[in-house]
């Protein structure tokens, strides 16, 4: 699969603590802060389209009435 073009930004108010928890993780995992917070929002994005496609398969593709 080929990489998205990183065109776009959006920025994210976090504690002080917060963001030397995510810059020690990412160092950890030998990646930048901004690559580990990409990884984490394409797997939140991946499990809510799973979540998706299984309420798809119990409500179907309905129309609002």
């Amino acid at each position: 699969m080929p990489k998205e073009s990183l065109d776009d930004q959006i920025a994210v108010h976090i504690s002080s603590t917060k963001a030397i928890q995510i810059r020690a993780i990412a160092e950890m995992q030998g990646e930048t802060a901004s690559a580990y917070i990409r990884d984490l929002i394409e797997q939140h994005l991946a499990e809510k389209h799973h979540q998706f496609q299984r309420m798809q398969q119990v409500f179907g593709s309905q129309k609002n009435d």
